[in-house]
């Protein structure tokens, strides 16, 4: 089974070369759209590797980890 690399982005194009890359050496890419992001959702399903947007509009990319950090620890 091959490593899973979620990338979080509001602008998938800008990660699309990226994307290939890490398709074309095997990892599976899961899109997670920073619009509809349900962190209740995401944060139990986490993919092995996570590439966040720095921004993301209503939020960033570090408010997102902390965030993740901060359920992570209570789940």
């Amino acid at each position: 089974m091959s490593t899973s690399i979620g990338i979080l982005s509001a602008d998938f194009d800008s990660f699309a070369p990226i994307s290939f890359l890490f398709e074309q050496n095997g990892f599976r890419i899961i899109n997670i759209n920073a619009q509809h992001v349900d962190l209740e959702v995401l944060i139990p399903n986490l993919p092995e590797i996570l590439l966040l947007d720095l921004n993301l509009g209503n939020f960033d990319g570090i408010e997102i980890c902390e965030r993740i950090r901060e359920k992570k620890n209570n789940i």
